[in-house]
């Protein structure tokens, strides 16, 4: 099953809804783009296949899951398709709403007319990994804020958030006071200075105002649906208590919001810090000497280039040298036959995976022999799907371990001539051909 992460997860999804079992089936209504294309989505071990709107009348989008599979019962299917919901409502920063479920042997949806935004590839790099059933009810009671159309209860979710990760009420009231400070989310700036402006105390018009007058209606005050006041107030409340509500996530469990996955690039070094002495990471990110005799690496990588649901890789590749530039660490990969040459450099200091596809790969033709050809393919296909705004991904194939990756690369200064590249491999791959009539 892990090496679905090293295939074409359009073309993968294509081939598991086109076998019979015992599908599950959550049609769903996302508030962010969707697949135009089945995606297969590989989540802590678990196949998920996201079908696309292919109906505009009636079929709607929807979550597929094969129980049989995984050895899982029905209900058990169910649970893990809503955890799934959630850490993707959490990347993506918006609502993903569970309409119906269905079961069948083949992935049915349940037909209902919606309209939909989509895209045609979802990139899940930003899905959190939560570790507990605390994280995971954060998460899905964050993904009911955001889904609900109800500002009443999309603001009692969102307090719930807060609730759930901090459940003593002085404990809880004097981090939201503290956590109104570090608001930053421009609405959510606003309401809170309108609300300062009107001489309130914040903290308290959340719990007092918000929260229990939603929760409660034994006393004054509480919110009434039919009131327009209450209902454009609650409105303008719920930027602010959505952002109190990811700080609260992320200060408070395992999971980052996705804009600071995007910003602090931590995803990049992760799984290499994993393997790497904390010692020698200290060092690096502090630019001190190190010793490189004592760096213990894989025997093998693997790499890929990644870009939407497309693969290359690059497999059997020997790390041969380090270097130590500042902040960096470099490591040089060779493949078994030494025709094919790479740097890949561990900038930790910056927390982030440095490698250029222009100036980080060197090749040695030999179009003598087919395995030489062969290598070249497999360098030209690679160096052009990085140079399509792919990414770069190390893996250490024995343990099936992501050890970095990059974000994706965008060309600067330089035009690049994808027609040529395309051509230059049809070329090879003729010359292949004539060398090796049954490649």
């Amino acid at each position: 099953m892990s090496d679905l992460l090293w295939v074409n997860a359009n073309e993968q999804a294509q081939r598991r809804i086109a076998e019979p079992g015992h599908w599950v089936v959550a049609t769903v209504e996302p508030r962010f783009g969707w697949p135009t294309t089945p995606q297969m989505v590989v989540h802590e071990g678990l196949e998920f296949v996201l079908m696309p709107q292919n109906d505009p009348d009636c079929r709607n989008a929807a979550i597929a899951f094969e129980a049989n599979r995984h050895g899982l019962a029905p209900e058990a299917a169910r649970k893990v398709i809503m955890h799934f919901c959630s850490v993707l409502s959490w990347a993506e920063s918006a609502g993903l709403t569970i309409l119906a479920w269905g079961a069948g042997d083949r992935p049915r949806p349940i037909g209902m007319p919606l309209s939909r935004v989509t895209t045609s590839f979802l990139d899940t790099l930003e899905i959190p990994h939560p570790t507990d059933d605390q994280e995971r009810a954060a998460l899905a009671l964050y993904r009911e804020g955001v889904s609900l159309d109800n500002p009443f209860y999309a603001f009692l979710s969102l307090y719930k958030v807060i609730s759930v990760l901090l459940s003593n009420g002085r404990t809880r009231g004097a981090w939201i006071g503290e956590a109104l400070t570090r608001l930053d989310s421009e609405h959510a700036i606003r309401r809170r200075e309108e609300l300062l402006a009107a001489g309130l105390d914040v903290g308290l018009y959340l719990r007092d105002e918000g929260r229990n007058a939603v929760a409660h209606a034994e006393a004054q005050p509480y919110a009434n649906p039919d009131d327009i006041d209450d209902h454009f107030r609650l409105t303008l409340d719920l930027p602010l208590l959505r952002n109190l509500a990811e700080l609260a996530v992320e200060e408070r469990t395992t999971v980052q919001r996705p804009r600071t996955v995007r910003q602090k690039h931590f995803y990049e070094l992760e799984g290499f810090k994993s393997i790497l002495p904390p010692g020698l990471i200290s060092e690096l990110a502090q630019r001190q000497e190190i010793d490189i005799e004592a760096i213990e690496l894989p025997d093998r990588l693997t790499l890929l280039a990644r870009r939407g649901p497309a693969v290359w890789r690059l497999d059997d590749l020997v790390p041969i040298g380090v270097e130590v530039d500042g902040g960096s660490l470099c490591l040089l990969l060779q493949s078994h036959d030494a025709a094919l040459t790479i740097r890949v450099g561990l900038d930790v200091a910056e927390e982030r995976l440095r490698f250029d596809p222009l100036m980080d790969m060197a090749l040695r033709p030999n179009r003598h022999q087919a395995a030489g050809l062969r290598t070249e393919i497999a360098f030209r296909k690679f160096q052009m799907g990085i140079l399509l705004n792919g990414r770069l991904e190390v893996w250490e194939p024995e343990h099936f371990a992501l050890l970095g990756q990059t974000a994706p690369y965008l060309p600067q200064n330089i035009r690049v001539d994808y027609h040529a590249y395309e051509r230059a491999i049809e070329e090879l791959e003729v010359l292949l051909a004539d060398r090796d009539p049954n490649h």
